[in-house]
């Protein structure tokens, strides 16, 4: 692969194999191990990861049949919302470059991106028409453009993103193979001192920030869940409490000439008669 060299240094271990996970196999996997439990929560409605992965799917089936397939970009103009979510890890799954605005750009702006990021597809929320239309005109690259969140007949474009997720209902999509170096995102800047780049992540940048985030979250979780882990806390809340680390100045030294807790609790460290005492023993 460009960018990475095949020799071999002294002593080196070259590396075999420049595969990695694609990103969607995390809704694959979840909805394998934990079917039924939720795993998207919007609003008032909640989604198993049976039925994210079941809608990824779908969603990324509707994108193949419209002609787009790895390495193509998929533009998403929305506000938060379960559909932009879904378009993500569809995108991944297919092996699309996922490539997402700030809604709060305007139309011009929008076109802008279309154009620099090569666009072959747009989806956009249903409150920004003026969005959709002038990307449309603006951006000859851009093959399609679907209605996002659009209640009933959608505003603008060919379809909604429902209509397509539902003509697609039961199609199962596998993930796309993807490399380290795929890119898998492109996250443009804010463009303050000029136009916006693109700064652009890959499966492997991802999957490793994904994988390093899982781990310590699982083995946190695991270490409050655990019985012994809940007795070692609590016994060290109740020692805690029951030492004094510092001493009331008078009282009378021990026999190693230091100063104890008048209330008769275990001093946490040795305390010199010339130290501060400590706050409760300044209340008593």
């Amino acid at each position: 692969m460009a960018g990475f060299s095949d020799t071999n240094p002294s002593g080196a271990i070259v590396r075999q194999s420049w595969r990695v996970a694609n990103l969607a196999h995390f809704m694959t996997r979840n909805a394998r191990r934990f079917a039924d439990r939720p795993g998207f929560v919007w609003g008032e409605r909640s989604w198993t990861w049976r039925e994210i992965d079941a809608g990824v799917s779908a969603l990324a089936a509707a994108l193949a049949a419209r002609g787009l397939s790895k390495g193509d970009r998929l533009l998403v103009h929305s506000k938060n919302s379960e559909e932009m979510f879904f378009s993500m890890f569809a995108a991944f799954r297919l092996g699309l470059v996922w490539v997402p605005t700030n809604f709060r750009l305007m139309p011009d702006e929008v076109v802008y991106l279309a154009t620099a990021s090569g666009a072959k597809g747009f989806l956009c929320h249903a409150d920004f028409p003026d969005h959709a239309r002038a990307v449309a005109e603006g951006a000859p690259n851009v093959g399609f453009v679907w209605a996002m969140s659009a209640r009933g007949a959608p505003p603008f474009g060919e379809a909604s993103l429902a209509e397509r997720i539902a003509a697609q209902a039961g199609v199962s999509m596998r993930d796309a193979a993807v490399l380290y170096d795929d890119p898998c995102w492109f996250f443009f800047t804010s463009g303050t001192t000029g136009r916006s780049k693109a700064a652009v992540l890959t499966h492997g940048q991802m999957a490793f920030v994904i994988t390093k985030s899982s781990r310590r979250s699982v083995a946190r979780d695991r270490r409050r869940r655990s019985r012994p882990g809940r007795r070692a806390a609590e016994a060290r809340r109740r020692r805690a409490s029951a030492r004094c680390s510092g001493a009331r100045r008078g009282d009378h030294p021990a026999a190693d000439g230091e100063v104890r807790c008048r209330r008769g609790l275990a001093p946490r460290r040795a305390i010199p008669i010339a130290s501060p005492t400590c706050s409760p023993c300044r209340r008593s």
